[in-house]
């Protein structure tokens, strides 16, 4: 006898819930799990800069070593591009981060992906010998006739700002 979930009357009374496993902390954070439980501000600034390369698909430039080590702990290479977008990155987070993080529940995730859903596209740089910092992350609306017409910017807490100031 086969199950279908959808049949008016199932064999049984309950159905099994489907269960995300627990995430394997020491495994997932390394050398670095020991710091990011004991200290809530390295957690929360882990979270903010790993928001920032879940939504652009790089490492922020002028960051600390032991946070650049944390990052690509997290992290891994992938060969297509990472942003949310689709156009860009090279980096993408690992699920258990982003899951113990909460990534996805992060201001500026929500507002990047709303951004996109509107059209808006991830600036990779605003040029050469400037910064990427993970506290603002550079989007931009195309015209009818491909340039670029209305910039923004889209802050940690998820506040948008018109132009790249």
């Amino acid at each position: 006898m086969t199950f279908d979930p959808r049949a008016p009357n199932p064999p049984f009374d309950f159905m099994p819930r489907k269960r995300t496993p627990p995430v394997d902390k020491p495994q997932l954070y390394g050398r670095f799990f020991v710091d990011l439980t004991n200290c809530q501000k390295l957690r929360d600034d882990i979270q903010d800069r790993a928001a920032y390369l879940h939504c652009v698909g790089h490492l922020p430039s002028h960051l600390r070593p032991r946070a650049n080590q944390i990052l690509l702990q997290i992290s891994e290479y992938f060969r297509r591009p990472t942003s949310m977008d689709g156009r860009l990155g090279e980096r993408r987070s690992k699920d258990d981060a982003i899951r113990d993080l909460k990534i996805n529940d992060h201001d500026m995730v929500r507002e990047v992906r709303k951004r996109v859903s509107h059209g808006y596209r991830i600036q990779h740089s605003r040029g050469l010998g400037t910064r990427c910092g993970f506290s603002k992350i550079f989007m931009f609306k195309r015209n009818p006739d491909q340039t670029i017409g209305e910039k923004i910017t889209v802050t940690l807490s998820g506040a948008v700002k018109r132009g790249w100031d």
